[in-house]
């Protein structure tokens, strides 16, 4: 018989929840939420086994750490991330974040980003000489 999905919770070894959403045995799969043990939100979105593919990530005080895509291995964000404080460190210029969370190739989005964003650099360049 092989492995069962479901939707369910996953609990620390202290009782506080850790993971509720879709499962896979004990492995979270799809739509879910982690947190910490402090209770507060860890990780929200699509999951695939710990990581999420797709989602929001929050430092343990509450703040947004990364929105947008990750690929694994090495791990590569695409999106935008924050400071432990909430300040912005990285923004996309002119990529839209829309077009990236609906992305299914996350390879061509970036390729189209590098390409806007050298373009925006090499049209300041210029305007800047004349």
């Amino acid at each position: 018989m092989g492995a069962q999905e479901n939707h369910g919770k996953l609990f620390y070894d202290t009782g506080k929840l850790h993971y509720e959403g879709g499962l896979k045995d004990v492995i979270p799969l799809r739509e879910g939420i982690k947190y910490y043990k402090n209770g507060m939100k860890h990780m929200v979105g699509l999951f695939e086994d710990w990581f999420i593919s797709s989602g929001r990530e929050y430092y343990e005080n509450g703040n947004l750490k990364f929105e947008g895509k990750y690929k694994s291995g090495p791990r590569q964000y695409y999106g935008l991330r924050f400071f432990h404080e909430g300040k912005l460190v990285f923004e996309p210029v002119n990529c839209g974040m829309k077009e990236l969370l609906k992305s299914k190739n996350m390879e061509v989005w970036v390729i189209l980003c590098l390409k806007e964003q050298h373009r925006s650099l090499e049209e300041l360049s210029t305007t800047s000489k004349g």
